[in-house]
């Protein structure tokens, strides 16, 4: 095989087109990490509510459930198409494209996508929380007769099978989450003996691959309650008092990794990719601190701030913080790229509709806002 030749020309020609995807690549970082300088509203309307709305992006689409119905809204807020279900204290979770509303200590529940309503039933007992499957399986803990017990139910409504631990063994559920593909089962008991309180969890299978007994792994915590668990691809996530703890669960479950925060927890909050705390205290003197890790337990950021929050949501793996009147929004390494007022008030939450476009719900205003960076910045 004969030897390649480079003429002088051809090495320049080279080295230029590697440098014009350097500078490109520069720019296209520079852009992402830049901070946002202000906003401006993409649309807005009047509301009279008392918060009670919920809404939920599916993949930007915006759903919004309020005591009136369901309704799938557009770039303008105004509806795309509308259904009669009609929920007192309506809780909206979402897995990928499908949208569980159920109704806080009610029996009735319904799954959503961007193009309408796909099923809806009712239970035997009321539904205390539930979370959703990308496939539409519902895994909801319901008062049985004043005692919590975890249900397993299809996208139909159909019993799948009962979550249930030994009360005396296991205790009473607190949190239970399913994995996107609908297999996998993370439940969180409460339990209390002569050694005083603490928590178990508790992992199970279903479906394909599943054995006679579909009980996985369980693990006690001497002393420590287990206020959520997340189920992920391949991944459940322990949320406890201290820290959080990763098994893996693409086949046998094994414990991958602990991590103890240093600080107290005042919130918690992931998505499918990231978790995040704020803790209190910061060490360079802020009010709170901001940590970020990704489903392995690897820390992606952390960052402090003083920001007097009322809630805090991670989305596509991106923060924002949000109080009555300011807005605060984190990259996934931490970088605050917005922060500042927003609203003259009654702001009750906060999605990521796309990169820039956060939706704004109050109790008399809903809009849309864009974030904007310096004109002499540009953006991709």
């Amino acid at each position: 095989m004969g030897r390649i030749r480079f003429t002088k020309k051809s090495i320049l020609m080279i080295a230029a087109c590697a440098a014009v995807i350097l500078i490109c690549g520069a720019v296209v970082l520079i852009a992402r990490n830049a901070g946002y300088q202000g906003y401006r509203v993409v649309a807005e309307h009047e509301t009279l509510s008392d918060g009670s709305a919920r809404y939920v992006s599916l993949h930007g689409r915006i759903l919004r459930c309020s005591g009136d119905g369901v309704s799938l809204i557009g770039d303008e807020l105004e509806p795309q198409w509308s259904d009669a279900l009609a929920l007192q204290s309506p809780v909206v979770k979402s897995a990928g494209d499908v949208a569980l509303i159920y109704e806080k200590n009610g029996m009735q529940a319904a799954l959503f996508n961007a193009a309408g309503r796909i099923s809806s039933f009712r239970t035997d007992e009321p539904i205390l929380s539930a979370s959703v499957s990308g496939n539409g399986s519902v895994l909801a803990i319901v008062d049985k007769n004043g005692i919590p017990v975890v249900r397993y139910f299809s996208s139909a409504g159909e019993l799948i099978a009962d979550v249930a631990g030994d009360e005396k063994e296991d205790g009473y559920p607190v949190d239970a989450d399913v994995s996107p593909d609908g297999s996998v089962v993370c439940v969180s008991f409460l339990r209390a003996n002569e050694e005083g309180v603490g928590g178990k969890i508790a992992i199970y299978r279903f479906g394909s691959g599943a054995g006679d007994d579909p009980l996985l792994y369980s693990e006690p915590f001497e002393g420590e309650i287990i206020p959520d668990v997340v189920c992920a691809d391949g991944k459940c996530v322990v949320l406890g008092e201290k820290g959080f703890t990763v098994y893996r669960t693409a086949e046998n479950v094994t414990k991958e990794k602990s991590v103890v925060l240093d600080g107290t927890i005042a919130s918690a909050f992931y998505d499918s990719e990231r978790i995040g705390f704020i803790l209190n205290g910061s060490g360079d003197g802020k009010r709170y601190r901001i940590e970020l890790y990704d489903l392995s337990g690897k820390k992606t950021g952390e960052n402090g701030t003083d920001m007097i929050y009322t809630g805090a949501v991670m989305e596509e793996g991106r923060v924002l913080l949000y109080n009555d009147t300011e807005l605060a929004l984190y990259t996934g390494n931490g970088r605050c790229r917005f922060s500042g007022v927003v609203s003259d008030g009654g702001i009750s939450q906060a999605s990521c509709i796309s990169r820039k476009r956060i939706l704004l719900p109050g109790t008399t205003k809903t809009k849309i806002i864009e974030l904007k960076l310096l004109d002499s910045q540009k953006d991709e």
